[in-house]
Parts: structure tokens; C-alpha cells; sequence
């Protein structure tokens, strides 16, 4: 305590206090009355006292009992780096204790609202995304609808791997699900176009492949003209002009 804290042992609530700074918070719990501090001090008070017994919670591996009475000490926790690092410390053991997905979901809210750390925000972008992931998977969002909520999830954390990831998954799902359109519609050019201006070179390589497949088939069956093979290979060549699986395909048909 400073000098200028002193007089919260001087308030209704100073055995309360009292209570929790020597380490007796179950007691302090107790004792606590049942009143609404109204001055600056009796404030503070109020605060340290939810602040221990919020930590009690915590280390019951009881936060949702813990949730209001941090919510009332907020202001000063945030203000106080040792309390900062002692709930950061103890909502990384009770995340340990967590093991239903959706709880993990609250609570990771619930840390993350609190104490806006880099744990907590990490731990948070994790279950947003693998939330998001199983969505998908259940058909419940669209890619498009998936990316769109992701990179609200990458506000909260854009270095968390397992975001970086799906982001990178989902970008290829939308990008292949379009040219696959494209193609279906018969919109060739479109799908050499979309292909041809992807950052995923996955998706280049693909989309040439397909091309290169149907001259080899085609070339193979005896069914394609010379010119159409031609036109097939330009497209290929198009998106991928160094592909060294291609080449010779290209060599062949006179394209480079």
C-alpha cells in the first residue's frame, strides 16, 4: 500500500482489505460489506477487494464466478501491471482446465475484454478461427463469408498461425470454387485471367495442369486440332510460362 492508499484500511470496507492484503481473501470475502462505495478511496477499496477475490475464483478454476468481480476492478487492474501479469498467469492455468469448445470460447472472450494481453488475444483469435473453420465444414459459411469474419478475427491477433493458415486456406477454397465456375460456365478466358493474377501458385500450376491434361488426352484420343491444342497450351502458357512440367508441351506445340 502507498501512503496515499492508506486510508482504504480506514473505510467500511478496511477489514475486508486488511483481510485480503494478508493473503486471508476467504475471509475478506466474507467480511465485505454490503454497500456502495460512494468517495474516490472507498473506491479503490472496493476494487482491491474484487480484485483478490476474483483471483480466489480463478484459482478455484471458477472464472465465471470471477468474471463480475474482476469487471468491477477493471479499471484499477489495468492500472496495475502486477495485477496484469498475476490474471494473465491465472487465466492461462484455468484455460488449461477448460474443456468444452464453447466455454473455451467465453472465456477466452471474457480474458480477452479484460486484459487485452497478447496471450489472451491469441488464445482468442485460436477459437474464433477453429470456430469459423468448423463452419465451413458445416457448410454453415460460405468461403466468402468465412474470409469476410476472419480478418475480423485477424484484428485481434494477425500473427496467430493457426489464423494465418486458414486465412491462406480459405483464399485458395474461394480463388478454386470461382475458376471451377468459370470453367463450368465455359468462361475460359476468365479462368486464365482469375489464374493468371493469383498470388497462390498452387492455383496457377492447377489451372495449367487441367489445360495441359485435356491436350494430352486430346492428342492421346486423336480428337483435338492442331490449333485448338495450340490455343490450350497459350493459355497454359499463359498462367504458367516457367513451369518446367510444361516446357516441353510448349516446345512441342511451338508456343515458345
Amino acid at each position: 500500500l502507498t501512503k496515499n492508499n492508506l486510508g482504504m484500511l480506514f473505510t467500511d470496507w478496511g477489514l475486508a482489505v486488511s483481510a485480503c492484503l494478508k493473503n486471508d481473501v476467504e475471509r475478506g470475502i466474507k467480511i465485505k460489506p454490503n454497500l456502495t462505495p460512494s468517495s474516490d478511496i472507498e473506491k479503490l477499496a472496493y476494487s482491491l477487494i474484487n480484485y483478490y477475490q476474483g483471483c480466489y475464483y480463478l484459482q478455484q478454476d471458477s472464472w465465471k464466478k470471477a468474471v463480475s468481480c474482476l469487471k468491477i476492478a477493471e479499471k484499477e487492474i489495468k492500472n496495475n501491471q502486477d495485477w496484469l501479469t498475476e490474471i494473465d498467469a491465472l487465466c492461462q492455468k484455468q484455460r488449461q482446465k477448460i474443456e468444452e469448445f464453447n466455454e473455451h470460447l467465453q472465456f477466452a472472450q471474457f480474458w480477452y475484454n479484460l486484459l487485452k494481453s497478447s496471450q489472451s488475444a491469441n488464445y482468442l483469435a485460436e477459437y474464433k478461427a477453429r470456430d469459423i473453420s468448423q463452419q465451413v465444414a458445416d457448410e454453415k459459411l460460405s468461403f466468402a463469408e468465412a474470409i469476410k469474419k476472419l480478418k475480423e478475427v485477424q484484428k485481434i491477433d494477425n500473427t496467430n498461425p493457426l489464423v494465418i493458415d486458414l486465412m491462406s486456406r480459405l483464399e485458395y477454397c474461394k480463388e478454386a470454387e470461382e475458376i471451377d465456375q468459370m470453367l463450368t460456365q465455359g468462361r475460359f478466358e476468365d479462368a486464365v485471367r482469375k489464374a493468371k493474377y493469383s498470388s497462390n501458385q498452387e492455383i496457377k500450376y492447377k489451372v495449367a495442369q487441367m489445360y495441359i491434361n485435356i491436350i494430352l488426352e486430346g492428342a492421346k484420343a486423336k480428337d483435338l486440332q492442331w490449333e485448338t491444342m495450340q490455343q490450350l497450351a497459350r493459355w497454359a502458357y499463359e498462367i504458367c510460362p516457367y513451369e518446367s512440367d510444361f516446357i516441353e508441351i510448349y516446345e512441342t506445340l511451338e508456343i515458345i
